[in-house]
């Protein structure tokens, strides 16, 4: 199978404007700092933050979040989500942070921003610069196998509520991987739950979230309970095969 590029995926942080501050009943800086405790040691060779890393009234959050990262001994990637907001996070986060393609061996990752025309209820989209540039990287691929990030899943997750707000260009999307025949995994966050899928030639994964969870299949808005509302991530091996293995795990504490 050849070296694995290791990968760590948090998402859905919203983080707030103070620690103190509570979010949908959890506290979104105490989890981030017990997560930076307990994978600081987990052997990896990037980070990537897929989204929703503050709040909408907490504009001081991404230069806390650089700080916290700033001795982070791996490489680290952010995208925005439908929270964020992407000036200030250009302004607050090293220019290494937001890379929008790389490749690493076998792989390029590309990190596409689902932050176009904001419906204010937490839908976006890509918008047509951002899917102009995806299908150039799509048609034009820097390595034999390819791994898309981004916000807002393109494919329902069957909670109501959920799909009202998935990605709104998905259907662009979708017609743009169906002839990228080096795509092989999408991932993204946005549900605050763990979903796989299969379509034509790839598979995509959503991640639970840092923050509160919210139970699956719900016609509306239900916060998920007991362990399944603990905070969680993304553990992806991909080799230079185009295998991959990828778990979910829960925080401990």
């Amino acid at each position: 199978m050849g070296a694995a590029l290791r990968l760590l995926q948090l998402t859905d942080l919203h983080l707030t404007a103070h620690p103190d501050l509570a979010h949908k009943g959890v506290y979104p800086w105490q989890r981030w700092q017990q997560a930076l405790a307990q994978l600081r040691q987990q052997p990896h060779d990037l980070l990537l933050l897929s989204g929703d890393l503050a709040q909408h009234d907490a504009p001081n959050a991404y230069a806390a979040l650089a700080q916290s990262l700033a001795d982070w001994p791996r490489p680290w990637r952010v995208i925005p989500g439908n929270h964020d907001d992407l000036v200030q996070m250009q302004a607050a986060l090293p220019a290494s942070a937001l890379c929008k393609s790389e490749v690493w061996g076998s792989w390029q990752l590309l990190y596409a921003y689902s932050c176009a025309h904001p419906d204010g209820r937490g839908g976006a989209a890509l918008g047509q610069d951002e899917l102009a540039w995806l299908a150039h990287q799509l048609r034009h691929p820097q390595a034999a196998n390819q791994l898309l990030l981004i916000h807002h899943p393109p494919l329902p997750v069957f909670s109501a509520w959920q799909d009202a707000i998935m990605l709104a260009d998905a259907d662009a999307l979708l017609r743009l991987t169906e002839q990228a025949a080096h795509l092989r995994v999408l991932l993204c966050g946005h549900v605050h739950q763990a979903h796989h899928w299969r379509y034509q030639h790839w598979q995509a994964f959503s991640t639970p979230a840092l923050a509160a969870q919210f139970a699956p299949y719900q016609a509306q808005m239900t916060l998920a309970t007991g362990q399944q509302n603990l905070a969680a991530w993304r553990w992806l091996e991909l080799f230079e095969d185009a295998s991959m293995h990828t778990t979910v795990q829960r925080f401990s504490g």
